[in-house]
């Protein structure tokens, strides 16, 4: 399996790069993701104000993708987020989760903040990872 790292501000990628990463998220991260226009709003912010697209890839084959933001904060508030995790059913429990963490961690300078729905399966993996909740987050609309 290989693991690769690219900031979206200083590599851009090609429309259909992002389309199809941005699919595979949208497909992937099923009931716990977001409309497809909300994953492309976030490679559009990694590209323009900073961020990291992490893909875990097996003989050409996408097994999962990491997206991260930089929030443009530190110390108060990490500086980063990361907006998005998600293997393909194929693929889990076979390591790549823990791959995608641990290459956040690696390539990401700062603190990094996640959001998990407390029934999300995924919660375990960010918690081996060496997160855990601070907070109870609530928002208006």
């Amino acid at each position: 399996m290989d693991i690769q790292s690219q900031n979206l501000s200083t590599h851009p990628l090609t429309k259909e790069e992002t389309e199809r990463y941005a699919r595979f998220l949208y497909n992937h991260l099923e009931e716990y993701g977001d409309p497809l226009d909300d994953v492309l709003a976030c490679f559009d912010y990694a590209a323009h104000r900073g961020g990291l697209l992490i893909t875990a890839v097996d003989d050409d084959e996408l097994l999962g993708v990491a997206m991260t933001n930089e929030t443009g904060m530190s110390g108060y508030i990490p500086a980063n987020i990361l907006v998005y995790l998600a293997v393909s059913p194929n693929a889990r429990r076979r390591g790549v989760g823990s791959a995608l963490m641990n290459a956040v961690k690696a390539e990401t300078t700062g603190g990094i903040a996640l959001h998990v729905e407390e029934n999300n399966p995924a919660k375990s993996l960010y918690e081996r990872s060496g997160f855990d909740v601070k907070y109870l987050e609530m928002r208006s609309a």
